[in-house]
C-alpha cells in the first residue's frame, strides 16, 4: 500500500497468490500427487514470495509510465509488459529448473559420486518441489497475462461507460428533436412590436419618438427635446 497508494493495485498484487494456489492445484491434479499439508503447505508459501514479486515488478514499473511520465494507461501498460517480461520469465524458469530434481526425487552425492534416483532424503521434498514446479509455470503466465488486464480494467470499462453514456446522449436529443419550440421569427421593428412607416420627408439627421397612439411623429414640432431619450 505505501508503495502504490492505490488499494486496487494491492488487491491485483495479492491475487497472484490465487493464481499461485491454482497452478499448484492443477499440476497436482495432473500428475495425482497427493496433497501434503505440511510439504505442499510451504511449497505454496515460497511460491506465493516469488510471483508476489513478478506482479510487483510489473505495477511498479506501469506506475512509473503513467504516473510519473504521464503516459496514456494501455500504452503504459504494454510498454511495462514489453520490457518486464524477459525478466520475469528468465525468474520463473531458472527456480523452476532449480527444484525439478527434487520433483522427480534425484539425489546428486557429490562426494561419493553418485546419482541415487528414488532416495530416501528427497521423498521429504518432493510434495514442496512439485508444488513449486506446477505453480511456477502456471501461475507466471497467469500473471503476464491477468496483471495487465486487471490493471488497465477500470480505465478501459471508465471509457466505454463514458461512450454509452455519450451515446445515450445523442439518442435522448434525436428522441426529444420535434418536441422542442422553435425559435420565434422576428418582429417588426417599432413600439410593441408595431409596423413604423417612415415619412418621405423626415430629416435623417434627426431623431424622432414612437408612440403607442399615434405611431412615429417628427417634425419641428415633435421633435424630443431630449436626443438622449428619443429613439
Amino acid at each position: 500500500m505505501l508503495e502504490y497508494n492505490s488499494f486496487y493495485q494491492v488487491l491485483v498484487t495479492l491475487s497472484t497468490v490465487v493464481m499461485s494456489i491454482g497452478g499448484v492445484l492443477l499440476g497436482m491434479s495432473v500428475t495425482g500427487m497427493s496433497f501434503s499439508f505440511v510439504m505442499t503447505g510451504l511449497g505454496i508459501v515460497a511460491l506465493a514470495g516469488i510471483v508476489v514479486k513478478n506482479g510487483i515488478v510489473l505495477i511498479d514499473t506501469y506506475n512509473e509510465y503513467n504516473r510519473e511520465q504521464g503516459v496514456e494507461p494501455i500504452k503504459a501498460m504494454l510498454i511495462t509488459t514489453a520490457q518486464r517480461v524477459r525478466p520475469v520469465l528468465l525468474t520463473a524458469t531458472v527456480t523452476a529448473l532449480g527444484v525439478i530434481p527434487m520433483a522427480i526425487n534425484i539425489e546428486f552425492d557429490f562426494i561419493r559420486r553418485e546419482i541415487v534416483l528414488g532416495g530416501l532424503a528427497g521423498a521429504w521434498f518432493t510434495h514442496l518441489s512439485a508444488a513449486l514446479v506446477s505453480g511456477l509455470f502456471i501461475s507466471t503466465a497467469l500473471t503476464l497475462i491477468m496483471v495487465p488486464v486487471m490493471v488497465v480494467a477500470p480505465t478501459v470499462l471508465w471509457r466505454q461507460i463514458k461512450w454509452v453514456g455519450h451515446q445515450f446522449g445523442r439518442l435522448r436529443s434525436a428522441v426529444a428533436s420535434p418536441f422542442r419550440r422553435r425559435p420565434q421569427a422576428a418582429v417588426p421593428a417599432g413600439f410593441d412590436g408595431m409596423a413604423i412607416e417612415i415619412p418621405e420627408g423626415a430629416d435623417g439627421a434627426r431623431r424622432y419618438m414612437v408612440s403607442p397612439d399615434a405611431g412615429l411623429k417628427g417634425g419641428n414640432n415633435t421633435t424630443s427635446p431630449r436626443p438622449e431619450a428619443a429613439e
